[in-house]
C-alpha cells in the first residue's frame, strides 16, 4: 500500500504546467490604392523594449491575406516588411503612430486588414516623357515628410565608373538634369544620423525619372562611426577634423584646386571628404547640416572636380610619424573635415 501511495505522488510532481492557449491574427495587407500585396513578410513584434520578440510571423498570400499563428498572450505591433522598409498596422510608415494589439491568450482576431503604408526607403517612383537628354530627379523626407536639405547625392555608372554628384536643396530636391542612359547606382551621403539608402537606377532615352526617397533616424550612433566618436552623437569626429591654418600643409599637399567665386552668395559650410590611396574621391557629406543647401552645392561641384595626390607616410624616429609628399613610405586614403568660407562679395 505504501509503495502504490508514493507512485502516485511521483505521478503528480512531474505532470507538466499548462500552457496557456495561444492565438491566431488575420488580415489582409494591400497597397495604398487598395491593390493586393502577396509575398510581403508580416510579423507579431512583441511591444515591450528591446522590441526584439516576434513569436509569429507569415507571408501575405496572392490575396493579401495573413495569417499569425502560435501567438502568445501580450500586446504586439503587427509589421509589413519589417527588415527592410516596414510599414505598420493600421496603415502607417511610423511606428509611434501605428495601433498596438492586444492579444487573450486562446483568441482568434480577424480583420486586421492595413494599408502598407512607408516613410522610408523608395516611396515614389513616376516616369514620364520627356524631349531631350533624360533626366533624373527626386525628394528626400523624414519620417513626418518633411524635405531634407545638403544630402549629398552619388550617381555611379555601372559599365564606366563614372560619377555623377548632387545636393538636396532647402525643401529636400536634388537634380541630374542632364544624364546618358544606361543603368546607375544611387548613393546619399547624410549629415546626420540617417539611414543612406542605396539603389539601382535604369536611365531610359525619351523620359524622366522622379524618386522619392523616405531616411529614418538611426538609434545607434555606431551605425555612423563616420560622424560620430566616443560614443556621444553630439561628438561630430573631432578626430577627423584638420588641425592649423586656414590652409595646411596637410591639405595643399593633396594638390587640390580652388573654389569658384560669386559675389552673390556668402557664408560658410563643412564639408567631410573621403579619398582612397589612388587619389580618388569616394565621397563627400556636408557635415554641417544647418548651412545654406546653395553654398553646399557650389562647395561639393567644386570638390569633385578638384585633382587629388595621394600622400605616403613616412616614420621618423621612434615615436613621432609624419606626414610626407615626397616620403617613401605607403600610399595613405585621405579623410578629413574642411570648412569653406564664402565672404561677402568674394
Amino acid at each position: 500500500m505504501r509503495l502504490i501511495l508514493s507512485a502516485a505522488l511521483l505521478i503528480v510532481a512531474v505532470e507538466p504546467l499548462s500552457q496557456s492557449p495561444e492565438s491566431v491574427l488575420r488580415g489582409r495587407l494591400t497597397s495604398a490604392q487598395g491593390d493586393p500585396l502577396a509575398g510581403v513578410r508580416i510579423v507579431a513584434l512583441d511591444t515591450a523594449y528591446p522590441r526584439l520578440n516576434m513569436p509569429s510571423q507569415t507571408v501575405t498570400d496572392q490575396e493579401g491575406s495573413y495569417r499569425l499563428e502560435r501567438v502568445p498572450a501580450g500586446e504586439y505591433f503587427i509589421v509589413a516588411d519589417p527588415f527592410n522598409f516596414p510599414g505598420y498596422y493600421p496603415g502607417t510608415g511610423n511606428r509611434d503612430d501605428s495601433k498596438r494589439v492586444t492579444v487573450a491568450a486562446g483568441a482568434t482576431i480577424n480583420d486586421l486588414d492595413f494599408k502598407f503604408v512607408r516613410n522610408s526607403g523608395v516611396l515614389r517612383v513616376v516616369r514620364t516623357p520627356s524631349q531631350g537628354a533624360p533626366r533624373f530627379s527626386g525628394v528626400f523626407r523624414d519620417t513626418e515628410g518633411t524635405g531634407l536639405p545638403n544630402i549629398t547625392v552619388a550617381l555611379t555608372r555601372s559599365q564606366t565608373g563614372a560619377r555623377y554628384w548632387a545636393v538636396s536643396n532647402a525643401s529636400g530636391s536634388f537634380e541630374f538634369p542632364s544624364l546618358t542612359t544606361g543603368e546607375f547606382s544611387l548613393e546619399t551621403y547624410t549629415p546626420t544620423m540617417l539611414e543612406e539608402p542605396r539603389a539601382s537606377i535604369v536611365i531610359r532615352s525619351g523620359e524622366s525619372l522622379e524618386q522619392d526617397f523616405g531616411l529614418r533616424p538611426l538609434g545607434n550612433y555606431q551605425q555612423r562611426p563616420d560622424l560620430y566618436a566616443k560614443g556621444d552623437p553630439r561628438e561630430r569626429a573631432e578626430h577627423l577634423r584638420m588641425s592649423g591654418p586656414a590652409e595646411p600643409s596637410f591639405w595643399r599637399c593633396q594638390n587640390v584646386g580652388q573654389l569658384p567665386r560669386d559675389a552673390n552668395i556668402k557664408g560658410s559650410v563643412t564639408l567631410q571628404i573621403n579619398v582612397d590611396t589612388a587619389g580618388k574621391l569616394q565621397w563627400v557629406r556636408v557635415a554641417s547640416p544647418d548651412a545654406n543647401p546653395e553654398l553646399a552645392r557650389v562647395a561639393v561641384a567644386a570638390i569633385v572636380q578638384w585633382r587629388f595626390t595621394p600622400l605616403k607616410r613616412t616614420v621618423v624616429g621612434v615615436q613621432s610619424q609624419l606626414i610626407s609628399c615626397a616620403g617613401d613610405g605607403e600610399l595613405i586614403p585621405f579623410q578629413g573635415t574642411y570648412t569653406f568660407n564664402f565672404p561677402a562679395g568674394n
